[in-house]
């Protein structure tokens, strides 16, 4: 069946098409308004017209397949569609970094009327290529693109006024910097009901140094209330009903608090125990489903697919299934490093692939397990797009190495540098941010602890981390380099140790902050031991959660299995993590799921 356009739509693709047939010198947009005069046909042109989409995460979501369906509704009716997104095209000298990255409102002057317009659209009329996951039935006609459509980057709909304001030319953009692409699945069958039954407490947000009540470990699957913050509790794994028979496993836990542990709808999580072995639970009901067998390291649900994972089995990239209970070859690496010996490729444990799932951000491993390589790989055309070499580096192994959410950036953390330093391309050290060319590269702090991606309320990438220099938690821009103090750390009364997850990329502005505090019993500041929220501004809010109940004592080896490694789900209303319920020095730990109200930022 042919999809048909409404006429507003034709329109906006028949003004486009009159500009780019007009002679050279009449291709810069007017200043004003232009009006066309005669009816519009919005019928299917005769033979195939070439079209290009300037877009980044919102047009993204629109060409594809399976979600707004446009690059087939276009190709059904006779239009060969290519695309650019973030990493596209010349270098930007206004703005920094490439045009593709720039689609803010205000970037589109640069664009059309600019002083290098004239480069940007001999490269924009040329493009021919697909930087998107959509459909594209038949053959390149040739020739340059006759069409040009363009969508603004996300924030820039975020608008607010009053209807009595004044009209402006243009809605406002909401400013520069990298910004996430928001391309997020649809939604799955969420639970039938809240956990706990309202109404709801009010959230604490006080910084009063709160001990732990006595409290029985609870029942699994059955809800309770944090007795201290109110928050809704519950057990969702049974370290010994839930595993097989032949697994002796200690305990069962949430992986990592860097990994997203629910799949693309949400209808299911899986967690691993302490050797290593997988648990696919129900996600609404948290029951246990099965073990899943499969050898390799790193599973990372695939972003539309619910019944699909990828992982690394030691040189190759592979996705398992879990309808068909198999797993397939994605891609080999070891062709990609010829006459190498590969031991491993992959992010080292905490990294993760882009959002829209194309691009990853690996470190490859010789037999000796010294990294040989940083590199970029685009699943999308299956291919590795850049590699920068480490061999002969001092210390050139990351301790992990991943690409941003938006795919902009590659990020690897190197031993720390020496003070009053940071890394550069042919010196790396310490926290170090690549370009996707990998061919530049910045350091942007001497030396960090835990972190974790996540976004403001801007729709900038940030790295949230815990900055040892200077005792406190913070986050750094990562377009920028710029650094927000979020709230410091005192140390004088005990140790702590953090854990951050920014995966709810479908609520900027927050991420999610685990503590364990040394083994000590007794709560000596207020971060003591607790999951809490905390707001991605300098003085922003912090909302306590709950306690952990984990006992990490540092002269436990078998204690790291229950630091509490919090995670979020995509929307920030369910955040999963691990304690021991007091059990310090043994590895029986449970996966713990922590539910919030849906408004609990209106709270």
């Amino acid at each position: 069946m042919r999809a048909t356009f409404p006429a507003g739509g034709m329109l906006a693709l028949a003004a486009a098409a009159a500009l780019l047939s007009a002679p050279p010198a009449a291709q810069r947009l007017p200043l004003a308004p232009r009006h066309l005069s005669a009816p519009v046909d919005a019928s299917p042109p005769a033979q195939p017209v070439k079209l290009v989409f300037m877009h980044h995460s919102v047009g993204e979501n629109w060409l594809q397949d399976f979600h707004g369906g446009l690059g087939t509704a276009l190709a059904a009716n006779n239009y060969f569609v290519s695309d650019t997104n973030y990493g596209w095209g010349p270098p930007d000298d206004a703005a920094g970094g490439v045009i593709g990255d720039h689609t803010d409102i205000g970037h589109w002057w640069s664009w059309f009327v600019g002083p290098h317009h004239a480069t940007y659209l001999a490269a924009l009329l040329a493009e021919s290529g697909q930087h998107s996951d959509y459909s594209r039935p038949g053959s390149d006609p040739g020739g340059s693109n006759r069409i040009v459509m363009f969508k603004s980057c996300f924030p820039n709909s975020r608008l607010g006024g009053s209807p009595a304001d004044p009209p402006t030319r243009t809605p406002p953009p909401m400013g520069g910097g990298s910004r996430l692409r928001r391309r997020l699945p649809r939604a799955g069958t969420p639970p039938a009901g809240p956990l706990c039954a309202p109404p709801h407490p009010p959230l604490v947000s006080d910084f009063a140094v709160r001990q732990v009540p006595p409290l029985a470990e609870p029942a699994p699957r059955i809800p309770f209330r944090d007795p201290v913050f109110g928050s809704c509790l519950v057990r969702v794994t049974e370290r010994v009903a839930d595993r097989t028979p032949d697994d002796r496993h200690g305990g069962l836990k949430n992986e990592y608090s860097r990994v997203q542990a629910f799949n693309a709808d949400e209808s299911r999580l899986l967690v691993r125990s302490t050797v290593g072995t997988w648990y696919l639970y129900d996600a609404a009901t948290l029951r246990p489903l099965r073990r899943v067998e499969f050898t390799g390291e790193e599973p990372r649900w695939h972003p539309s697919d619910p019944q699909v994972f990828f992982f690394f089995q030691d040189a190759q990239l592979r996705a398992f299934d879990l309808v068909r209970g198999e797993d397939t070859l994605v891609h080999d690496f070891v062709s990609d490093f010829p006459g190498q010996t590969l031991s491993l490729v992959w992010t080292r444990w905490e990294g993760s692939p882009s959002l829209d799932g194309r691009w990853f951000g690996l470190m490859a491993q010789d037999e000796s397990y010294e990294a040989v390589a940083l590199l970029v790989y685009d699943r999308l055309v299956d291919r590795v797009t850049a590699v920068a070499d480490l061999r002969g580096l001092p210390n050139p192994t990351p301790d992990s190495a991943t690409i941003s959410p938006s795919g902009t950036y590659l990020v690897a953390q190197f031993e720390y540098c020496d003070y009053g330093t940071l890394g550069t391309l042919g010196r790396p050290c310490g926290l170090m941010v690549y370009d996707r060319s990998l061919s530049r590269a910045r350091g942007l702090a001497r030396i960090i602890g835990h972190s974790d991606f996540a976004v403001d309320s801007q729709g900038r990438e940030v790295l949230v981390y815990q900055d040892v220099d200077s005792d406190e938690v913070a986050m750094l821009d990562l377009a920028t380099g710029a650094r927000t103090a979020l709230f410091p750390i005192d140390f004088s009364l005990a140790s702590h140790g953090f854990h951050f997850s920014g995966r709810a990329f479908g609520r900027p502005g927050w991420v999610v902050v685990s503590t364990y505090s040394g083994g000590v019993p007794q709560s000596v500041s207020w971060l003591d031991d607790q999951v809490f929220l905390v707001e991605l501004r300098a003085g922003g809010r912090v909302i306590r959660l709950a306690h952990t109940r984990s006992r990490v004592d540092e002269n436990q080896a078998h204690d790291y299995w229950a630091e509490p490694q919090a995670t979020a789900n995509r929307d920030l209303t369910r955040i999963l993590f691990t304690t021991n319920w007091g059990r310090s020095g043994t590895e029986e730990v449970e996966t713990m799921l922590l539910e919030l109200p849906p408004d609990w930022p209106q709270r």
